[in-house]
């Protein structure tokens, strides 16, 4: 049995242009409303840089919002107001959406895959101590 008190699951948005640092805390607050929790849902947003993983742009990094949820369960809900009809996290119109189009995320990979990897987990190395 494993107990880890300090992993919180995150998602990767492509940051909007003229979105700066300064702007992550007030994005953080009101993506928080719009998710409606009775308790707060988002731990944290940052700009970030990372490569896009689908289809190969020469290794070139772009700025993207890493958003860290307080509770995994609240990744799909962060997620669905990114991506479903209208972009309802469209924070000030900054993501340029058209119509029914959401905006992409990035988050495709299951919690307790990303925990693994993050932490540097590997299954092997469990089932080896177990054997020992």
């Amino acid at each position: 049995m494993l107990h880890v008190t300090d992993f919180l699951h995150y998602l990767y948005v492509a940051a909007p242009d003229g979105f700066k640092p300064h702007d992550c805390e007030k994005f953080k607050i009101w993506l928080d409303t719009q998710i409606g929790q009775h308790q707060p849902a988002i731990q944290s947003v940052q700009i970030v840089l990372r490569e896009n993983l689908y289809g190969f742009q020469g290794n070139q990094q772009h700025a993207y919002l890493k958003i860290t949820v307080t509770d995994p369960k609240y990744a799909p809900k962060v997620r669905s107001a990114f991506e479903s009809q209208g972009a309802p996290a469209n924070w000030n119109g900054m993501w340029k959406t058209t119509g029914k189009d959401g905006i992409l995320t990035f988050d495709s990979i299951q919690y307790v895959l990303r925990f693994m990897i993050d932490c540097k987990v590997s299954a092997f190395r469990v089932w080896q101590q177990r054997c020992v």
